[in-house]
């Protein structure tokens, strides 16, 4: 799981969304599928102090999160539908690794790019 926090205090009720993308895991010159990270389910909860408009999310999972050697376009992984989303949260994703069983053995690392962006 990977907690996010995001605070949408702007009470336009413009939605916004998080894009993802990835660079492929590595360890030397050895890599990882780039279909092998997959946000598999995510969950959200309002923050304590103030008050909050649960999001609407339009998004489907299992999403294959892009990779590449340099990242690739980001794709979104949750969206807050307009007038939802408002007021502050955390957003919980929970992301998985497929790593074949004839892997070459390593230290394999990733860099994953996440943003908040408005409209749904």
């Amino acid at each position: 799981t990977l907690p996010l926090s995001l605070n949408d205090v702007r009470g336009s009720g413009a939605g916004w969304n998080l894009p993802i993308s990835s660079t492929a895991f590595t360890t030397g010159s050895n890599s990882l599928a780039t279909t092998a990270t997959t946000v598999t389910s995510l969950t959200t909860a309002c923050l304590a102090g103030g008050s909050c408009t649960n999001p609407t999310n339009a998004i489907s999972y299992p999403l294959t999160v892009p990779a590449a050697a340099t990242a690739p376009t980001a794709v979104k992984f949750f969206n807050a539908a307009a007038t939802t989303g408002m007021g502050r949260f955390t957003i919980t994703p929970t992301i998985s690794v497929a790593i074949p069983g004839n892997s070459y053995a390593g230290s394999y690392s990733s860099t994953v790019t996440i943003a908040a962006v408005t409209g749904p």
